[in-house]
């Protein structure tokens, strides 16, 4: 949630493709770091919206949850 306030947004690129297009060898991603975890956490909550909008199980996405989630202004793909 720190993330969103403080960006105004949950875009984040992922780690793993950040120097893609600068022309320099690709360090090893840390998948350990807290961007990479974040970046792995926000793309969980798009796949289980998904499947939370087909009516599926969803992990641990609730209605409460996505609720709270938007009001802190999560956006969710529509993909």
């Amino acid at each position: 949630m720190d993330f969103g306030r403080i960006n105004g947004h949950y875009h984040l690129p992922n780690p793993s493709n950040s120097n893609a297009d600068d022309g320099l060898q690709q360090q090893p991603t840390d998948k350990k770091s807290d961007a990479y975890r974040l970046y792995k956490w926000v793309e969980s909550l798009h796949g289980m919206y998904r499947s939370y909008k087909l009516g599926r199980q969803s992990g641990s996405l609730s209605d409460e949850r996505v609720v709270l989630l938007i009001k802190h202004g999560f956006v969710f793909r529509d993909n």
